[in-house]
């Protein structure tokens, strides 16, 4: 009669992995998140103010646009045309809500009902402020009515001294530049 063979019980794990046993162990997985957490961290400010940079230059952006829209509407159509701030914005945010881009079909000079809206834009993130003269009317030749420069400024919410200047020059040409002085 053979001999019972009886297994002696393991009492720890081996120490090197097997084949097919992939995966982290718990301090692993603590390390790398701590590693992880510090990281996003130290980047959150410098990410938020490349947002904040990225936001201003893409509403300076669209500003200048929906100038040089108006202006060449304004001379193909034969028409005054209007770009007015929706209400709401605060003195140096005029912009901040919003603006309309009206052609004066009537003729009347005045923004009415009988205007026709050719473009909205929404309001500005409120990182940004866009102020100015919260309405602006190109002639039926492209020039600005009354022929007086125009100023805006583009900045950012924060207290960052970085902007933009846009001057709409009596003509109706307008040109961006940026200021140090926000």
């Amino acid at each position: 009669m053979p001999k019972p063979h009886f297994m002696k019980p393991r009492l720890f794990m081996p120490t090197r992995r097997l084949k097919g046993d992939l995966g982290f162990t718990l301090i692993e997985l603590i390390v790398t998140l701590t590693v992880l957490v510090i990281t996003l961290s130290l980047a959150a400010p410098s990410f938020s103010a490349f947002l904040a940079n990225n936001q201003l230059a893409s509403a300076k952006s669209e500003f200048a646009s929906t100038l040089a829209l108006a202006r060449s509407e304004a001379a193909r159509s034969g028409n005054m045309v209007f770009i007015q701030a929706a209400p709401g914005g605060a003195s140096g945010n005029e912009f901040g809500p919003g603006w309309d881009l009206y052609a004066d079909v009537d003729g009347n000079g005045v923004l009415d009902g009988a205007d026709t809206l050719l473009r909205h834009h929404e309001a500005l993130p409120r990182t940004v402020r866009l102020g100015g003269s919260a309405s602006i009317r190109f002639n039926a030749s492209g020039s600005l009515a009354p022929a007086a420069p125009l100023t805006y400024s583009a900045c950012r919410n924060d207290g960052s001294p970085a902007g933009f200047s846009i001057v709409i020059e009596p003509a109706g040409t307008s040109f961006v530049r940026a200021v140090t002085t926000c």
